[in-house]
């Protein structure tokens, strides 16, 4: 079914930064893009409710056609993917922090994430995981004017990030572990200056891709097609238009 959508999914604008990857690395296909901003954000809420907001947003997607599905939120990813894809027909991808990458390249890297995404990591002598509760949602709270965004203030209030400092420990790498935070990349790139600022969006679009072509089912279309559902579709579709789809 090459003419159906690739959905994305996120627990809001998150996401946006996971599909404009997507659209990089295949802007032949037809996308979907569904924001949960309702419930957003995801990263303080329990798994058991994540799975049962999952599912029934996968239904919500399911019913226009899609070919594939990118859970464009790494609290998804590494909470409930693994549960709720026995329950889709079709493949489903998640954006993860690339914790692997800098450990084989032998980094030393910071991993800032949500509440849930740091339970699923450890410390280690080259990886220190800061969990920033309440940035996700006020990326989502200023959508509209995303320098209002005060990463100080966060890195702040964090008792982990202070231990950090106080240990004088020193990295070259940000791991971006919540897709809201790509919104603001800028502001980590100022305050840290690291030689390295990454995250799993383009591992995920580049695998998506790669199993789209070996399966049949990369589209060829002549121009791009990406649409939005959900309740708040049209602000997720005019802040992709004006923050992530610039040039």
């Amino acid at each position: 079914m090459n003419t159906g959508y690739i959905a994305v999914m996120d627990s809001g604008i998150g996401g946006l930064f996971t599909l404009k990857r997507l659209i990089e690395e295949m802007p032949n296909e037809r996308f979907l893009y569904f924001g949960d901003n309702l419930n957003a954000p995801y990263g303080d809420k329990p798994v058991s409710l994540l799975n049962i907001l999952t599912l029934k947003n996968v239904r919500r997607v399911m019913a226009h056609g899609v070919k594939a599905i990118v859970f464009a939120c790494n609290t998804l990813a590494v909470n409930v993917l693994g549960n709720v894809k026995r329950f889709v027909p079709v493949p489903v991808f998640g954006v993860y922090p690339p914790t692997e990458k800098t450990a084989t390249e032998g980094k030393r890297a910071v991993l800032f994430c949500t509440e849930r995404t740091a339970e699923r990591f450890k410390d280690s002598e080259n990886l220190k995981v800061v969990s920033l509760p309440h940035l996700a949602k006020d990326v989502e709270k200023n959508a509209d004017d995303l320098s209002a965004v005060n990463l100080k203030a966060h890195l702040d209030s964090s008792l982990k990030y202070q231990k950090i400092l106080s240990e004088n420990y020193r990295f070259d790498t940000v791991i971006l572990g919540c897709t809201h935070y790509g919104l603001i990349e800028n502001q980590f790139f100022d305050h840290f200056c690291p030689r390295d600022i990454i995250s799993g969006d383009a591992f995920t679009a580049r695998q998506v891709k790669e199993f789209l072509r070996i399966s049949g089912k990369l589209a060829n279309n002549k121009e791009i097609t990406v649409d939005f559902i959900g309740d708040c579709a049209e602000k997720n579709r005019k802040l992709f238009l004006k923050v992530v789809n610039k040039p």
